[in-house]
């Protein structure tokens, strides 16, 4: 399988978390240690997230002077220490709550809006001489120990690493290697793609549900003998290629 056709499929995955009603959620990298346009590093290791856990607002521009100006909330924070960086994903407030998030939700949809800003507070910083910013390619100062505040989504952030992360976060599942390393998949793209279509065709049901609540009943048991159908498919194909790969098949 080639790296374009992996990617159709992790898109694919994407959808469906999309289609399940999931698209006021987007993954952003909020904080790097790479050297900011202020001149300052953060070390990931000193940032302090007790005050934010306790209130993890998400405010577009770093503007805390009104609530008019939260957009939206992290429900989950990572570390990443091999790319010493911190992601967050960030949840919309509910549409039609506030007229700002809907706007800064749908430039993010379209690509608009890709930057994210972390409002800190430093704690413990040091600063650097000459011969030390020559050593580390130029930051005047580096906060060691620093406590995170908010987020915020900017046009253009300080970091210029904290944007939009393009695919999920979670790693490649052991399944979808097995597939990448056969070229028998058609079957398996095209049972993810109905799945997919299933999935998308059960909540515009839902969202009509209003309307006719007897078609929604009928339309979620149609959806969900449907998946049931599709996942047992790919169950199965996922089966045969492990077999397949373990020498029980093979030819």
């Amino acid at each position: 399988m080639t790296i374009e056709a992996i990617q159709q499929l992790r898109s694919m995955v994407v959808d469906l978390v999309r289609a399940d009603g999931n698209d006021r959620k987007f993954t952003f990298r909020g904080v790097t240690e790479t050297l900011a346009r202020d001149g300052g590093i953060l070390r990931i290791d000193g940032m302090d997230t007790k005050a934010f856990d306790e209130n993890p607002v998400v405010l577009w521009e770093h503007n805390f002077s009104s609530g008019v100006n939260v957009i939206g909330k992290v429900v989950d924070t990572r570390i990443d220490k091999k790319a010493k960086a911190v992601d967050f994903d960030v949840e919309f407030v509910p549409e039609g709550t506030s007229e700002l998030a809907d706007t800064v939700r749908d430039m993010v949809d379209a690509g608009f809006v890709r930057a994210a800003s972390v409002g800190f507070r430093i704690k413990a910083f040091e600063q650097l001489g000459e011969e030390q910013r020559a050593e580390m390619g130029g930051p005047h100062w580096v906060a060691n120990e620093w406590e995170l505040n908010e987020l915020s989504l900017v046009p253009v952030g300080a970091d210029p690493a904290a944007l939009k992360r393009m695919i999920p976060h979670e790693p490649v599942a052991p399944e979808l290697v097995a597939v990448a390393s056969t070229t028998d998949n058609d079957q398996l793209v095209a049972a993810m793609r109905e799945l997919r279509e299933t999935i998308v065709d059960l909540r515009t049901a839902i969202i009509e549900s209003e309307e006719s609540s007897e078609a929604v009943a009928q339309a979620i048991e149609t959806g969900r003998a449907s998946n049931e159908r599709d996942l047992a498919q790919i169950e199965e194909r996922l089966a045969q290629i492990r077999n397949d790969m373990t020498g029980g098949n093979r030819k």
